[in-house]
């Protein structure tokens, strides 16, 4: 292989059979959320936002030094996924 070439995980889940309570908590772990209430804002980081790209609403690209963290938090909410390997 090149030495120029990155190796990532192409991950695809499907939330489908969550509990709404449970993907709402699900999307804000691995996204973040903005909220404002009574005048303060509210800001909370997702993990995604610094160790991974969101491909479509879906499906991540990973690098492959993080994807253990993305596997135990899909684990932990019991969400379905298929992962890849890809070099880019």
């Amino acid at each position: 292989l090149p030495k120029e070439l990155n190796h990532y995980y192409l991950l695809s889940f499907n939330l489908k059979n969550l509990q709404p309570k449970n993907k709402v908590k699900f999307i804000r772990k691995m996204y973040g959320y903005e909220s404002r209430k009574e005048h303060k804002d509210y800001h909370c980081a997702g993990i995604l936002q610094d160790k991974g790209v969101r491909i479509n609403q879906n499906t991540l690209l990973i690098p492959t030094e993080h994807h253990n963290l993305f596997l135990g938090i899909l684990t932990q909410f019991k969400v379905k996924y298929q992962i890849r390997e890809v070099w880019m």
